[in-house]
């Protein structure tokens, strides 16, 4: 019970400065995209696939995931890697998409996802192990 009250106040100062800052006139925090964004979407894509349910981005790289893709297993969930071309046009173009090596499905892979470096993340939070839903994390290695 005592975590429950060292949380309250810090989301309710969150909320007041929000709903504070809009009343002094302030843009919000998250502005929409700007007229003519790109849009990136998988080449697999199908319904359910939740593609963008999480995001990274390092330079001229994007990682998104979608934890309802069914490449690994019925809602299995997925990983896909962007690369922004130097070109003219800038375009993001898909160059690979990953999967769990142990895929089953239901594990959510691609809920989580995050890059440093060479090293890449994705989290499955419903995989199955000794444990039903423990969760589990893949580290893969950009070449």
């Amino acid at each position: 019970m005592k975590r429950c009250f060292v949380y309250v106040p810090v989301i309710l100062f969150q909320i007041l400065f929000y709903c504070c800052s809009l009343q002094n006139g302030d843009d919000p925090p998250v502005q929409p995209p700007p007229e003519g964004a790109e849009k990136i979407t998988a080449a697999d894509a199908e319904e359910h696939d939740y593609f963008g349910s999480a995001v990274s981005v390092e330079g001229d790289i994007a990682l998104v995931g979608a934890n309802g893709d069914s490449g690994g297993g019925i809602r299995g969930g997925a990983a896909y890697i962007f690369y922004r071309s130097r070109d003219e046009e800038g375009n993001w173009k898909q160059i690979k998409k990953l999967t769990a090596s142990d895929a089953e499905d239901g594990d959510g892979f691609g809920n989580s996802v995050g890059m440093s470096g060479k090293h890449i993340i994705i989290g499955a939070e419903r995989k199955r192990g000794s444990h039903n839903f423990q969760g589990a994390a893949y580290i893969f290695s950009r070449e």
